[in-house]
């Protein structure tokens, strides 16, 4: 979306996109995988492109399409990060 090859959390990408130019294109697989997250959640519509899976690791094959930040995705950009909802991490 902006060649950035920073990692971003899905929710720090979905404020991104709806702040965005739509639509918007990318080919960063670690972008891909949080956008397939956020669609599968209902917050984005987009083209996502077909995985190649190898040993251990898998990449896309071409680019993402984002149409749009859904209004789920809107409201969900508004509200504030609650920390204690957040998924617990193995460390």
């Amino acid at each position: 979306m902006n060649g950035r090859a920073e990692s971003v959390m899905p929710w720090q990408l979905l404020e991104r996109l709806r702040c965005a130019r739509l639509p918007a294109r990318t080919d960063d697989d670690d972008e891909i995988d949080k956008l397939a997250v956020l669609r599968s959640a209902g917050l984005i519509d987009a083209d996502l492109p077909l995985m190649r899976r190898g040993r251990g690791h898998h990449s896309y094959a071409g680019n993402a399409i984002v149409m749009r930040v859904t209004p789920q995705g809107q409201v969900a950009a508004e509200e504030p990060i609650d920390p204690t909802r957040m998924p617990a991490t193995d460390t």
